[in-house]
């Protein structure tokens, strides 16, 4: 078919919306001085996996699964949940997710 081109017009408008100001709201003052949630979540993450992944290796003996299975509850599950809301709460809609 035939060779569409755009138009001079389409270019112009695209011009004018680049210099139109961009609206920001004002930073919370307590939101910008705390700080990320990130390190305490992902060590959570990792610390449990590594006990887990001892525990599968059987490196670690049988006998401490009660311990594991305590410590992947509070640390693993519910550090991770306040993490996701700390994060969430600083505007990181991402990190909340994630966590």
């Amino acid at each position: 078919g035939p060779r569409r081109s755009l138009s001079p017009h389409f270019f112009i408008a695209m011009a004018d919306t680049a210099e139109m100001p961009v609206e920001t709201k004002p930073v919370n003052p307590h939101v910008a001085t705390t700080c990320t949630a990130g390190p305490i979540g992902l060590t959570a993450f990792g610390i449990t996996t590594i006990l887990l992944n001892f525990l599968n290796a059987e490196l670690i003996g049988k006998d401490t699964i009660t311990l594991i299975i305590c410590y992947g509850m509070f640390h693993g599950g519910m550090i991770q949940i306040l993490a996701g809301m700390w994060e969430v709460y600083r505007g990181n809609i991402f990190g909340g997710c994630a966590f």
